[in-house]
Protein backbone atom coordinates (compact mmCIF):
# COMPACT_ATOMS: atom_id res chain seq x y z
CA UNK A 1 0.00 0.00 0.00
CA UNK A 2 1.07 3.35 -1.04
CA UNK A 3 1.49 6.88 1.28
CA UNK A 4 -0.28 9.64 0.90
CA UNK A 5 2.07 12.23 -0.17
CA UNK A 6 0.33 15.31 2.42
CA UNK A 7 2.71 17.73 0.44
CA UNK A 8 1.99 16.89 -3.06
CA UNK A 9 -0.27 19.19 -4.88
CA UNK A 10 -2.26 15.67 -6.17
CA UNK A 11 -5.38 15.47 -4.59
CA UNK A 12 -5.41 12.53 -1.16
CA UNK A 13 -8.47 11.04 -2.64
CA UNK A 14 -7.00 10.84 -6.35
CA UNK A 15 -3.20 9.37 -4.93
CA UNK A 16 -5.56 6.98 -3.03
CA UNK A 17 -7.33 5.99 -6.33
CA UNK A 18 -4.28 5.34 -8.07
CA UNK A 19 -2.91 3.28 -5.25
CA UNK A 20 -5.94 1.25 -5.20
CA UNK A 21 -6.11 0.67 -9.12
CA UNK A 22 -2.56 -0.45 -9.18
CA UNK A 23 -3.41 -2.76 -6.26
CA UNK A 24 -6.36 -3.85 -8.22
CA UNK A 25 -4.00 -4.24 -11.27
CA UNK A 26 -1.26 -6.43 -9.15
CA UNK A 27 -4.37 -8.79 -8.05
CA UNK A 28 -4.33 -7.99 -4.30
CA UNK A 29 -8.12 -8.49 -4.73
CA UNK A 30 -9.61 -10.31 -8.12
CA UNK A 31 -12.49 -9.85 -10.41
CA UNK A 32 -15.06 -10.30 -8.29
CA UNK A 33 -13.64 -10.04 -4.71
CA UNK A 34 -15.01 -8.10 -1.84
CA UNK A 35 -12.47 -4.90 -1.45
CA UNK A 36 -12.41 -4.07 2.13
CA UNK A 37 -15.14 -1.54 3.62
CA UNK A 38 -14.56 2.49 3.49
CA UNK A 39 -14.16 2.67 7.05
CA UNK A 40 -11.23 0.09 6.66
CA UNK A 41 -9.43 1.38 4.06
CA UNK A 42 -9.74 5.09 4.85
CA UNK A 43 -8.33 3.95 8.51
CA UNK A 44 -5.27 2.66 6.07
CA UNK A 45 -4.81 5.49 4.10
CA UNK A 46 -5.17 7.73 7.32
CA UNK A 47 -7.89 10.30 5.78
CA UNK A 48 -11.52 10.65 6.40
CA UNK A 49 -14.36 8.50 4.64
CA UNK A 50 -15.48 11.87 3.12
CA UNK A 51 -11.80 11.29 0.98
CA UNK A 52 -12.19 7.63 1.19
CA UNK A 53 -15.33 7.91 -0.46
CA UNK A 54 -14.37 10.04 -3.44
CA UNK A 55 -11.77 7.92 -4.26
CA UNK A 56 -14.06 5.04 -4.82
CA UNK A 57 -16.08 6.90 -6.61
CA UNK A 58 -13.60 7.49 -9.38
CA UNK A 59 -12.87 3.51 -9.75
CA UNK A 60 -16.27 3.25 -9.86
CA UNK A 61 -17.25 5.37 -12.32
CA UNK A 62 -13.88 4.16 -14.59
CA UNK A 63 -15.45 0.80 -14.31
CA UNK A 64 -13.11 -0.67 -12.25
CA UNK A 65 -14.99 -1.07 -8.88
CA UNK A 66 -18.80 -1.87 -8.31
CA UNK A 67 -21.26 -0.81 -5.68
CA UNK A 68 -23.46 -3.23 -4.50
CA UNK A 69 -25.87 -1.78 -1.84
CA UNK A 70 -25.73 -3.85 1.48
CA UNK A 71 -23.16 -6.14 0.35
CA UNK A 72 -20.19 -3.75 -0.59
CA UNK A 73 -18.17 -2.47 -2.83
CA UNK A 74 -16.43 -5.45 -5.32
CA UNK A 75 -13.96 -5.36 -8.28
CA UNK A 76 -16.08 -5.55 -11.43
CA UNK A 77 -15.46 -9.04 -13.69
CA UNK A 78 -13.78 -7.02 -15.79
CA UNK A 79 -11.86 -4.31 -14.55
CA UNK A 80 -10.55 -2.14 -17.68
CA UNK A 81 -11.74 1.36 -17.54
CA UNK A 82 -13.21 2.09 -20.80
CA UNK A 83 -11.74 5.00 -22.37
CA UNK A 84 -12.70 7.09 -25.34
CA UNK A 85 -9.20 8.86 -27.53
CA UNK A 86 -10.69 12.31 -28.04
CA UNK A 87 -8.16 14.49 -29.73
CA UNK A 88 -8.60 17.63 -28.04
CA UNK A 89 -6.81 21.07 -29.54
CA UNK A 90 -5.61 24.22 -27.82
CA UNK A 91 -8.56 26.86 -28.08
CA UNK A 92 -6.27 30.55 -29.01
CA UNK A 93 -7.23 32.97 -25.95
CA UNK A 94 -7.41 35.28 -29.32
CA UNK A 95 -10.44 34.10 -30.53
CA UNK A 96 -11.87 34.79 -27.26
CA UNK A 97 -10.84 38.08 -27.21
CA UNK A 98 -12.30 38.44 -30.45
CA UNK A 99 -15.85 38.02 -28.87
CA UNK A 100 -14.78 40.55 -25.82
CA UNK A 101 -14.18 37.62 -23.43
CA UNK A 102 -11.13 38.51 -21.34
CA UNK A 103 -9.18 35.51 -20.21
CA UNK A 104 -6.55 35.90 -17.44
CA UNK A 105 -4.76 33.55 -14.36
CA UNK A 106 -3.53 33.68 -11.16
CA UNK A 107 -0.83 32.03 -9.63
CA UNK A 108 -1.79 30.66 -5.92
CA UNK A 109 1.64 28.08 -5.97
CA UNK A 110 4.74 27.71 -7.66
CA UNK A 111 7.47 25.61 -6.61
CA UNK A 112 10.34 23.38 -7.52
CA UNK A 113 10.21 19.57 -6.47
CA UNK A 114 13.33 17.16 -6.25
CA UNK A 115 11.18 13.98 -6.09
CA UNK A 116 8.65 14.11 -8.22
CA UNK A 117 5.42 11.89 -7.75
CA UNK A 118 5.63 8.35 -9.90
CA UNK A 119 2.49 9.67 -12.08
CA UNK A 120 4.15 13.11 -13.07
CA UNK A 121 7.12 11.01 -14.12
CA UNK A 122 5.24 8.77 -16.09
CA UNK A 123 3.58 11.44 -18.05
CA UNK A 124 7.07 13.43 -18.70
CA UNK A 125 9.31 10.52 -19.30
CA UNK A 126 11.20 11.98 -16.51
CA UNK A 127 13.51 9.63 -13.75
CA UNK A 128 12.83 10.29 -10.03
CA UNK A 129 15.52 12.27 -9.47
CA UNK A 130 14.73 14.81 -12.40
CA UNK A 131 13.37 18.25 -10.46
CA UNK A 132 10.08 19.74 -11.74
CA UNK A 133 8.84 22.98 -11.99
CA UNK A 134 5.02 23.35 -10.41
CA UNK A 135 2.48 26.09 -11.05
CA UNK A 136 -1.19 25.90 -9.75
CA UNK A 137 -2.91 28.72 -11.03
CA UNK A 138 -6.80 30.11 -10.91
CA UNK A 139 -8.56 30.39 -15.00
CA UNK A 140 -10.57 33.04 -14.73
CA UNK A 141 -12.60 34.41 -17.90
CA UNK A 142 -14.10 37.88 -17.46
CA UNK A 143 -12.53 38.35 -13.95
CA UNK A 144 -14.80 35.13 -12.52
CA UNK A 145 -12.93 32.06 -11.64
CA UNK A 146 -13.57 29.13 -14.13
CA UNK A 147 -11.32 26.58 -13.34
CA UNK A 148 -8.43 25.24 -11.48
CA UNK A 149 -4.92 24.14 -12.95
CA UNK A 150 -2.10 22.08 -11.95
CA UNK A 151 0.99 21.99 -14.49
CA UNK A 152 4.19 20.33 -14.09
CA UNK A 153 7.21 20.58 -16.36
CA UNK A 154 10.96 19.18 -16.40
CA UNK A 155 12.75 22.30 -14.61
CA UNK A 156 15.50 22.01 -17.22
CA UNK A 157 13.48 22.89 -20.28
CA UNK A 158 12.23 26.11 -18.24
CA UNK A 159 14.46 27.05 -15.62
CA UNK A 160 13.61 29.81 -13.42
CA UNK A 161 9.81 29.65 -14.13
CA UNK A 162 8.67 29.31 -10.71
CA UNK A 163 10.69 32.43 -9.61
CA UNK A 164 9.29 34.84 -12.35
CA UNK A 165 5.95 35.83 -12.89
CA UNK A 166 4.13 34.94 -16.18
CA UNK A 167 4.27 37.16 -19.29
CA UNK A 168 0.79 39.43 -19.09
CA UNK A 169 -0.35 35.88 -16.92
CA UNK A 170 -0.35 33.91 -19.86
CA UNK A 171 1.77 30.46 -19.29
CA UNK A 172 1.66 29.34 -22.97
CA UNK A 173 2.94 33.09 -23.95
CA UNK A 174 5.88 33.11 -21.46
CA UNK A 175 6.77 29.31 -22.55
CA UNK A 176 6.98 30.61 -25.88
CA UNK A 177 8.41 33.87 -25.49
CA UNK A 178 10.73 33.55 -22.61
CA UNK A 179 11.92 29.64 -23.39
CA UNK A 180 11.34 29.43 -27.07
CA UNK A 181 8.84 26.52 -26.34
CA UNK A 182 5.65 25.61 -28.50
CA UNK A 183 3.55 22.77 -28.28
CA UNK A 184 3.54 20.71 -31.42
CA UNK A 185 0.25 18.17 -29.95
CA UNK A 186 -1.67 17.34 -26.90
CA UNK A 187 -2.59 13.96 -25.23
CA UNK A 188 -6.07 14.86 -23.41
CA UNK A 189 -8.57 12.64 -21.13
CA UNK A 190 -12.05 14.50 -20.11
CA UNK A 191 -14.16 12.81 -17.88
CA UNK A 192 -16.55 14.21 -14.95
CA UNK A 193 -15.49 14.25 -11.07
CA UNK A 194 -16.56 15.74 -8.00
CA UNK A 195 -15.23 19.05 -6.73
CA UNK A 196 -12.98 18.97 -3.69
CA UNK A 197 -12.97 20.94 -0.38
CA UNK A 198 -9.64 22.90 -1.94
CA UNK A 199 -10.76 23.51 -5.26
CA UNK A 200 -14.21 24.61 -4.14
CA UNK A 201 -12.83 26.93 -1.85
CA UNK A 202 -9.78 28.50 -4.49
CA UNK A 203 -12.55 28.93 -7.09
CA UNK A 204 -14.97 30.99 -4.39
CA UNK A 205 -17.64 28.58 -4.17
CA UNK A 206 -20.39 27.83 -1.52
CA UNK A 207 -21.03 24.49 -2.83
CA UNK A 208 -20.97 20.84 -1.83
CA UNK A 209 -18.17 18.20 -2.58
CA UNK A 210 -21.43 17.41 -5.26
CA UNK A 211 -20.77 20.31 -7.48
CA UNK A 212 -19.88 19.08 -10.84
CA UNK A 213 -16.36 19.41 -12.34
CA UNK A 214 -14.78 17.97 -15.72
CA UNK A 215 -11.40 17.36 -14.92
CA UNK A 216 -9.28 17.63 -18.29
CA UNK A 217 -5.60 15.74 -17.55
CA UNK A 218 -3.43 16.91 -20.96
CA UNK A 219 0.32 16.13 -21.96
CA UNK A 220 1.64 18.66 -24.36
CA UNK A 221 4.35 17.73 -27.06
CA UNK A 222 7.14 19.63 -28.87
CA UNK A 223 7.90 19.31 -31.91
CA UNK A 224 10.73 16.46 -31.48
CA UNK A 225 7.92 14.24 -29.23
CA UNK A 226 9.81 15.56 -25.72
CA UNK A 227 6.86 16.13 -23.57
CA UNK A 228 6.54 19.54 -22.48
CA UNK A 229 3.76 19.90 -19.52
CA UNK A 230 1.49 17.67 -17.83
CA UNK A 231 -1.80 19.28 -16.12
CA UNK A 232 -4.50 18.62 -14.69
CA UNK A 233 -7.38 21.11 -15.16
CA UNK A 234 -10.63 21.19 -12.95
CA UNK A 235 -13.64 23.38 -14.74
CA UNK A 236 -16.95 24.12 -13.19
CA UNK A 237 -19.22 21.90 -14.76
CA UNK A 238 -22.31 23.87 -14.80
CA UNK A 239 -20.19 26.62 -16.64
CA UNK A 240 -19.01 25.05 -19.55
CA UNK A 241 -19.34 22.45 -22.30
CA UNK A 242 -18.09 20.85 -25.01
CA UNK A 243 -18.89 20.19 -28.74
CA UNK A 244 -16.59 17.99 -30.84
CA UNK A 245 -16.99 17.84 -34.50
CA UNK A 246 -15.41 14.93 -35.76
CA UNK A 247 -14.09 13.98 -39.54
CA UNK A 248 -15.80 10.65 -40.98
CA UNK A 249 -13.92 8.48 -43.67
CA UNK A 250 -15.28 10.80 -46.81
CA UNK A 251 -13.78 13.66 -45.72
CA UNK A 252 -10.43 14.86 -46.27
CA UNK A 253 -7.30 13.03 -44.15
CA UNK A 254 -5.76 16.58 -44.16
CA UNK A 255 -8.42 17.79 -41.78
CA UNK A 256 -8.34 18.14 -38.36
CA UNK A 257 -9.95 17.19 -35.47
CA UNK A 258 -11.47 20.11 -34.21
CA UNK A 259 -13.59 21.26 -31.40
CA UNK A 260 -15.84 24.05 -30.80
CA UNK A 261 -16.80 25.18 -27.34
CA UNK A 262 -20.89 25.96 -27.32
CA UNK A 263 -21.75 28.81 -24.94
CA UNK A 264 -25.20 29.34 -23.01
CA UNK A 265 -26.45 31.85 -20.78
CA UNK A 266 -24.26 30.76 -18.05
CA UNK A 267 -21.42 28.94 -19.47
CA UNK A 268 -17.85 29.65 -20.70
CA UNK A 269 -15.57 28.90 -23.15
CA UNK A 270 -11.87 26.79 -22.73
CA UNK A 271 -9.13 29.92 -22.87
CA UNK A 272 -5.47 29.12 -24.03
CA UNK A 273 -4.30 29.29 -20.55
Amino acid sequence: MGKIDRESPVPAYYQIALDLQSRIAKQEWRAGENIPSETALAKQYGVSRVTMRQALAELAKDGLLERRQGSGTFVSQEPIPLVHDQSLPHIMAGRLHSRGLVTSSRVVAAHTFPDPTPQVQDHLRISAETPVAYLKRILLIGNQPAALNRSWFDQSLCPGITEQDLIDGSLSRTLRERYGLVPAYADNWLEAVRGTRETLDLLELDGGLDTPMILLQSVSYLADGIPLEYSITEWLGDRIRFNFRSPFAHESTDRRYGMRIGLTSDSVPIPED
